[in-house]
């Protein structure tokens, strides 16, 4: 089999789609929520697992996020949703179960 074909459930081969693993739709809005951090923190030296407040963010850091990702995805989120979990992986879930309501 080529590496521009993959199997389907019945074993035929289609073309594949490119996309990489992790790109489906969290991936993608947690690469935009990593650029918004990325501009508002100043660093890109963070992983997808760090947390927002060890990275030096504070509370008015995180209103400026907010702002940017409601805008984004027309949502209404708080800091609140990362109150347990401040990581870019929890809030890119968190966007990816409130916009496929």
């Amino acid at each position: 089999m080529s590496i521009d074909a993959a199997p389907t459930a019945s074993g035929r081969t289609k073309p594949a789609t490119g996309s990489p693993p992790g790109a489906g739709s969290t991936g993608v809005i947690e690469q935009e929520i990593r650029r918004i951090w990325e501009d508002v923190l100043k660093t890109k030296d963070f992983s997808r697992t760090d947390d927002f407040f060890d990275l030096g963010g504070t509370s008015l850091d995180l209103i400026r996020i907010f702002g940017q990702i409601n805008e984004k995805y027309d949502l209404s989120l708080d800091g609140s949703v990362l109150e347990d979990d401040a990581t870019l992986a929890s809030l890119a879930g968190c966007i990816q179960s409130a916009t496929h309501r």
